[in-house]
């Protein structure tokens, strides 16, 4: 396939998803954003690929993945775990200074993945691009050279959607993962949206039944109180899969995954523990390995 019928592929997929698989068709038919983001449809996608300031194309990717309403107001450049990620970038930079490492960012509007609506943000370009979340795969594998190893970093919905990417790269794109991180990571099939945006929107949009006095039915809360089990068993086998979980109370929480490697962060809930010092000192520490081992080819 030619990178010309690709750009068309993701359009095709673009426009899909944004008629069908959002639950809010407004949130589709116009970028909440304005002027600040356009449509992936609409962009020149070769010009995503290279940064003046990375001297060329990356060696490497993380691709990281904000969970529900992360977007805010101002897109993908606000979330407490992108600051993190541009710290840990750095430190990269200077423990591995021939090594050039660029980001993929993308957050979550109102609405669940794969079909609700995310804002990616790439190498620190200025302008941001909106497509539904469940396209990533498709927007890795055009944007990120084949050569370049790839690691992929996901909180709460964004973790599920980190996972949903990861099998997407290898099992269509035939492409490897070095290493996939997952922090408190929540199914948007089995802890649905509404539930969420009455948690954390002070019950905006809200069609479940909340129960006697509205209060939230802790009942309709076992899918938000759990890893996601929809996937495959064998995850460990076909990466290296890091899995960061709280289980502190409040209404959402994770908890190991099958084969991870896991580790329950305390004293942290579930919106801190996406930038927790804790969670990225381990995420550096091992990307910063495998990069090593890469450079020197020592096992």
């Amino acid at each position: 396939m030619t990178p010309f019928h690709r750009v068309l592929l993701i359009s095709a997929l673009a426009a899909l998803g944004a008629g069908c698989g959002s639950e809010d068709a407004s949130d589709a038919s116009e970028a909440p954003f304005g002027d600040e983001a356009a449509a992936w449809s609409s962009q020149d996608p070769s010009r995503f690929g290279k940064t003046d300031g990375l001297g060329g194309d990356p060696d490497a990717y993380v691709v990281l993945s904000g969970g529900f309403g992360s977007c805010g107001d101002y897109g993908p450049h606000t979330m407490g775990s992108f600051q993190s990620l541009q710290i840990m970038l750095a430190e990269l930079n200077e423990a591995l200074p021939e090594i050039r490492v660029g980001f993929l960012v993308s957050c979550l509007v109102r609405d669940a993945p794969p079909g609700g609506l995310a804002y990616f943000h790439i190498n620190g370009d200025s302008e941001l691009f909106w497509t539904p979340a469940g396209v990533l795969h498709e927007v890795i594998d055009l944007l990120v050279p084949d050569e370049a190893s790839v690691y992929l970093i996901g909180h709460s919905y964004g973790g599920w959607l980190a996972i949903h990417t990861f099998l997407a790269l290898e099992e269509i794109h035939r492409r490897e993962v070095a290493a996939l991180f997952t922090i408190d990571p929540i199914s948007p099939k089995a802890c649905e949206p509404d539930l969420l945006k009455h948690i954390f929107l002070g019950g905006f949009d809200v069609t479940v039944n909340l129960g006697s006095g509205g209060f939230l039915d802790p009942t309709l809360l076992g899918g938000c109180r759990r890893a996601p089990n929809e996937f495959p068993p064998d995850l460990e086998d076909r990466t290296e899969h890091h899995n960061f979980y709280q289980q502190n109370g409040g209404y959402i929480q994770s908890g190991p995954m099958p084969g991870a490697n896991n580790l329950e962060v305390k004293r942290e809930r579930h919106t801190t523990v996406a930038y927790s010092p804790r969670v990225w000192d381990r995420i550096r520490a091992t990307i910063e390995a495998d990069l090593t081992r890469s450079t020197t080819g020592s096992d």
